[in-house]
């Protein structure tokens, strides 16, 4: 496949979202480490704080916390990266010049 000459694309994003949560909130496997690793060698957990807050005529009022980690792993130069959460797992481009890279990624 061709690659464009001019690159009109700023990023390209390919998600999966799960209907079941992923059991990775607080420890990634290490087989899945190292087969991420092999294309996207910088990894960088990420916490969060996910707060849900119900709001009524009466105000509004927290009602739940939920603390995890987004496990986030990036290309040699940040030129693309692999985010894996408990509801999706996603990659994100910033340098795109043809969808052979990218499909040779989400294979």
């Amino acid at each position: 496949m061709a690659k464009y000459k001019k690159n009109f694309l700023s990023s390209v994003i390919i998600k999966i979202e799960f209907y079941d949560n992923l059991p990775i909130n607080e420890e990634l496997p290490q087989g899945l480490i190292d087969i991420a690793t092999k294309n996207f060698p910088l990894f960088e957990p990420k916490p969060f704080i996910r707060k849900k807050y119900d709001f009524s005529n009466k105000g509004m009022k927290e009602a739940e916390t939920f603390e995890g980690t987004n496990w986030i792993f990036h290309g040699k130069n940040r030129e693309k990266s692999l985010t894996l959460e408990q509801a999706a797992v996603s990659i994100k481009y910033s340098k795109y010049s043809s969808f052979d890279d990218l499909k040779e990624h989400a294979q």
